[in-house]
């Protein structure tokens, strides 16, 4: 009589082989998953730097109100700084103080890092000089979905020229998450 014995180890010696074989593909497409999205994550980031560095060198010196940079993505929960850079045309000295005002509270937190405030310090700004601070940006709204466009107005009192801004802010996706 013949013995089936090798036959049923052959079989369980597949089913192993392809058991370990879908466990490691699925650890590796995890793994890759995980590492795609830091790279997307770092990606997004260091272009939201090169635009600020760029806004900086080639800011505009014919606007009294200049906010860079005028755009930026953030995810809901986190939190982006822009600047905001004021220079007084006028022949005088001036005292000046910005105000934000969020077109969309429920869904953004827009304040002054100079303050901690909607409304920033008051600055004395000297003929021909230039005063900067940042703007603190945070999408806090459940309703804020990905690819919705939020702004942030500043308006700047005590100064004479075109003396608003705008933040434009678009909510990215969730960390981690591609």
């Amino acid at each position: 009589m013949k013995s089936k014995k090798g036959a049923i180890e052959l079989s369980m010696s597949t089913i192993i082989v392809i058991i370990i074989g879908v466990t490691l593909l699925s650890l590796g497409l995890m793994w890759v998953r995980g590492l795609m999205g830091k790279t997307t994550s770092l990606t997004s980031g260091a272009f939201d730097q090169a635009d600020a560095a760029i806004g900086d060198i080639f800011q505009d010196v014919d606007s009294v109100l200049v906010i860079s940079p005028p755009q930026m993505t953030i995810s809901p929960g986190e939190v982006k700084i822009a600047k905001v850079f004021i220079t007084n045309d006028a022949p005088t000295d001036t005292t000046f103080v910005a105000e934000i005002k969020n077109l969309d509270p429920e869904n953004i937190d827009c304040i002054f890092t100079d303050s901690g405030e909607g409304i920033s310090n008051t600055y004395n700004l000297p003929s021909g000089k230039q005063a900067d601070f940042g703007i603190a940006a945070q999408v806090k709204g459940a309703n804020a979905g990905k690819g919705n466009l939020l702004i942030c107005n500043v308006v700047v009192t005590g100064i004479a020229g075109d003396n608003s801004a705008q933040l434009a802010v678009i909510v990215g996706g969730e960390k981690g998450l591609f």
